[in-house]
């Protein structure tokens, strides 16, 4: 029987927990913590999910800390929580805490320890209010899970403790859910089940449990069943060159997600130019170059609320930036930073939120921080602005939740874990005392706050994923994995073409991990949102983006309920604005970066300053991605020592190539002359291979990627099966079909057969007759000379989003823009250190570069999707795009 491969622990109800300690009835909370865990992450379409509170089974540990209060006293008067889960704060102080809860597997015996998560729990004293966070919900029919979960909030007491007035009580249990309808049945933690599809809405009821209750009469939520599995002929063409042959093409569908029935047109009118614009535009390149290998289709169905659901919350104030609706907590520099000091993002991660009521100076919160001796705090990058803004970064309600066809939402809430991961991260060590002075005691402390602040590790705020409150726990994990069960493949799988005979084209979009489908992963779902978001989800297997890009939320506060925040309706299209919030060139060029990722291309961008490289930096294997690296990898000496092994780069072999075809048929070797193979490109291609059996060129051919991720690199060793160089094109069989014959040295025996899409080329070569590679022979022999990358004037604690230029490499003259010179630099992956790219800029590190018309993909990106999509273009690719010198050289 196979292992189940451990996934994440995530808490029930959610990891931002609230408890009052007066009320009639007397409220309890109880927590679980479910391990989640697939058995075959192949076939298998649901995760087992299983409780860790079971004492036979698993050791428990819980420690709550208290994270305000001054040493010795954070252990002190804080809540307690029993084996079984049971929450008990009759004997704890008003406030806010901190939770670890490290689990360990007992049987079988010597089995390592599963890992840790952790939370917060804030104690207040009474309930004053209660409210769902939806206007309404959207769940899928489901015979077996029950899908969507609405959100419930509630606001207490103020008792001056520094606890949140607003707080998340979603599956606490302090509100009884009651279906109105057969259609829809209420599950645990108040998740609706759909068990019929409905073309109107049902209603489910809500009451609090207080007597008398807070709500009279109850509460009510409008709730619709969407059966999305079912077959629909709705794929709308946009560009489609070849319906026939779709499941030999590249597909790309665009779904819509938070348009009204009435945003039709806009979004028609998006995805036109978009096809348009992409497959046009020189900044988009290569696609341009690939668009006969593309079709497009677009599917509209319409939301019941626009714009996507925000997971974050957002200032309700001004301090710091000038304008209300800042993400919390907030990326970018606040307006009077100095150079240098912290983003509010990293102080926040370091110290923690500010309490409510928060009032001392910055001199004493630097004392208590010093005091209470804050793992990795540097006083000297917090300055009274920051400080202030830290102060303010907080706010007293909550955005409500958007009703959208497909369940995406914009960054995390607190409430579902924090980016760091749970089943690799080990709890930390518990101190005997909170004695941050005791030699013994120091490292533990620092160990456990360290773990604790992790809490405040939020996802980025741009990402638009699947809100786990719409996609439930069995079918979704995280957007690291595939995911198939989840209802968004379900409803693609069921797309037919609109036309007849309606073929199924949708199943195209759907993974399978035993092929390798060319339309994998190009499904852009577009998000009627004016908030900056865009991520490629699901392991790549679908992609997302909002239509513009702006970074503050705006809202309007409900009049009733003050602390009820509804987003801004977006401006809708006008004489002088046709497209009204959509800010087209900024959304194309996210699109096109998303699909990116789906051929198996990483993030190229910094967002994150660190004095260390991160563990994923430091891991002896290559990053899988193509055009990322790292310093685990590269390291030719043993730490700190930064130099590399240049050799081991990736990408400094893939060639450059001035003729190229793209198999059409599988080929097979001849068994009867075992130097030969026989290769069909066309009878449109087969003339240049005549010439270049005139000129007695030499030939290489390069076996299709297998891999259902796309990985290409690195290359498969030459002569070796996959990839044959020095051929020679002894016969040209039949001109008429374009088939040619090919033979290999005398030390060779073709072994291999090479799939349909396959490169067969000509390598280019240097004046020397040496092979010409995309890293030019002086740059690779400076890269080995000075074994460090070639950024100039490079800081690795400060993230960079800059074109960087490379520093004067001896006998080089480099392109006219001297950063899409091709080699080594350090910052990638979101961080500014221990991870490497290919050039200084790229459409995976800045999509939106206005300075020079819109960023296109650096040269090895381009090189690698148009290998995927078609090897064929390899010589224009060269010819057309190679980031030469000056002096011309080719």
């Amino acid at each position: 029987m196979a292992l189940a491969q451990n996934i994440d622990l995530f808490l029930l109800p959610h990891a931002d927990l609230h408890v009052v300690r007066s009320g009639t009835p007397k409220p309890t909370l109880k927590l679980d913590v479910r391990l989640r865990s697939v058995t075959d992450p192949v076939a298998q379409k649901v995760y087992d999910l299983e409780s860790v509170l079971d004492p036979a089974k698993y050791q428990v540990d819980f420690t709550v800390f208290a994270p305000h209060n001054e040493p010795p006293h954070r252990f002190d008067g804080v809540p307690k929580i029993a084996a079984d889960g049971t929450v008990d704060v009759a004997q704890a102080a008003l406030g806010v805490y901190l939770f670890q809860v490290g689990v360990q597997k007992k049987q079988p015996v010597g089995t390592s320890q599963v890992g840790s998560v952790v939370g917060r729990i804030q104690v207040h004293e009474r309930f004053v209010d209660w409210w769902f966070g939806n206007g309404s919900i959207t769940t899928a029919l489901d015979s077996r899970f029950a899908h969507a979960q609405p959100s419930l909030y509630a606001k207490f007491s103020d008792d001056g403790s520094g606890a949140d007035l607003v707080g998340d009580i979603t599956g606490h249990g302090y509100v009884t859910l009651v279906s109105n309808s057969a259609s829809v049945a209420v599950a645990d933690r108040g998740r609706l089940q759909g068990l019929v599809e409905t073309a109107a809405p049902v209603t489910v009821t809500g009451t609090f449990l207080e007597q008398p209750p807070l709500s009279k009469p109850p509460l009510v939520l409008p709730v619709r069943v969407v059966d999305y599995g079912k077959s629909r002929p709705v794929l709308e063409p946009v560009r489609v060159p070849d319906v026939a042959h779709a499941d030999a093409k590249a597909n790309i569908v665009f779904l819509a997600e938070g348009f009204r029935q009435a945003d039709r047109p806009l979004f028609d009118r998006l995805v036109q130019q978009t096809a348009d614009e992409m497959f046009t535009k020189p900044r988009h390149e290569p696609y341009g170059m690939l668009k006969n290998s593309f079709n497009v289709f677009k599917v509209f169905t319409p939301s019941q609320d626009e714009q996507a659901t925000c997971g974050f919350h957002v200032t309700d104030n001004t301090v710091g930036f000038g304008v209300k609706g800042v993400p919390i907590p907030s990326a970018p520099a606040y307006p009077k930073a100095l150079k240098g000091s912290y983003r509010l993002r990293q102080l926040v991660e370091l110290v923690g939120l500010p309490k409510r009521g928060e009032n001392r100076n910055t001199q004493q919160l630097k004392a208590l921080w010093a005091r209470q001796q804050i793992p990795g705090f540097d006083p000297r990058q917090a300055d009274d602005a920051l400080i202030e803004a830290w102060k303010a970064h907080r706010s007293d309600g909550v955005l409500q939740a958007s009703d959208t066809m497909f369940g995406l939402y914009l960054g995390s809430r607190w409430a579902d874990g924090s980016r760091v991961p749970t089943t690799t991260t080990l709890a930390a060590p518990v101190p005997g005392k909170d004695d941050p002075t005791d030699p013994i005691e120091r490292p533990k402390l620092a160990a456990l706050i360290t773990r604790l602040h992790h809490f405040y590790m939020m996802r980025p705020q741009q990402a638009l994923t699947l809100d786990p409150r719409r996609h439930p726990p069995e079918l979704y994990a995280n957007e690291n994995l595939v995911n198939p069960g989840n209802s968004i493949l379900s409803y693609l799988g069921g797309l037919r073409y609109s036309l007849p005979p309606n073929p199924p084209i949708g199943t195209n979009w759907v993974p399978d991990s035993s092929t390798v489908k060319q339309s994998k992963g190009l499904v852009s779902i577009i998000s009627y949102d004016g908030v900056n978001g865009g991520s490629a989800i699901n392991l790549d297997t679908l992609t997302s983006s909002t239509v513009a890009n702006s970074a503050p939320v705006p809202f309007t506060s409900d009049a009733a309920r003050p602390e009820l925040l509804r987003r801004t309706t977006p401006a809708p299209p006008s004489p002088a604005r046709p497209l009204g919030v959509v800010d087209l060139d900024s959304f194309i060029n996210k699109a096109a970066h998303e699909f990116g990722h789906v051929f198996d291309l990483e993030d190229e961008y910094e967002e994150f300053g660190l004095s260390d490289d991160s563990d994923d930096a430091l891991g002896a294997r290559d990053i899988p991605t193509d055009n990322i690296t790292s310093i685990g990898f590269l390291r030719s000496s043993p730490a700190p020592a930064r130099t590399l092994a240049v050799d081991r780069v990736k990408w400094l072999v893939l060639p450059r190539i001035r003729v190229s075809s793209r198999l059409v048929e599988a080929t097979l070797p001849d068994t009867a002359r075992p130097r030969q193979i026989t290769v069909t490109v066309g009878p449109d291609e087969i003339a240049k291979w005549v010439q270049a059996r005139a000129d007695g060129a030499e030939v290489s051919l390069l076996n299709r990627s297998a891999q259902p991720n796309r990985q290409q690199l690195p290359l498969p060793p030459t002569n070796q099966l996959d990839y044959l160089t020095g051929l020679r094109i002894v016969e040209v069989r039949d001109e008429a079909r374009g088939i040619f014959v090919l033979e290999g040295p005398s030390t060779v025996t073709i072994q291999q057969s090479f799939r349909e899409g396959s490169v067969v080329f000509v390598p280019r070569r240097n004046p020397g007759g040496s092979p010409s590679f995309v890293v030019e022979e002086e740059v690779v022999a400076f890269l080995r000379s000075t074994r460090l990358p070639l950024n100039s004037n490079r800081v690795l604690t400060v993230p960079s989003r800059d074109d960087q230029l490379p520093v004067p490499i001896f006998n080089f003259r480099p392109p006219f823009h001297s950063f899409l010179t091709v080699g080594l630099y350090e910052g990638a992956r979101h961080v500014s250190r221990g991870f490497y790219r290919p050039t200084g800029a790229c459409k995976m590190r800045n999509q939106d570069d206005q300075v020079h018309d819109g960023r296109q993909f650096c040269h090895v990106c381009k090189w690698l999707l148009v290998n995927l999509v078609d090897g064929g273009q390899h010589a224009l690719l060269d010819r057309q795009f190679y980031p030469s010198s000056p002096r011309g050289r080719r």
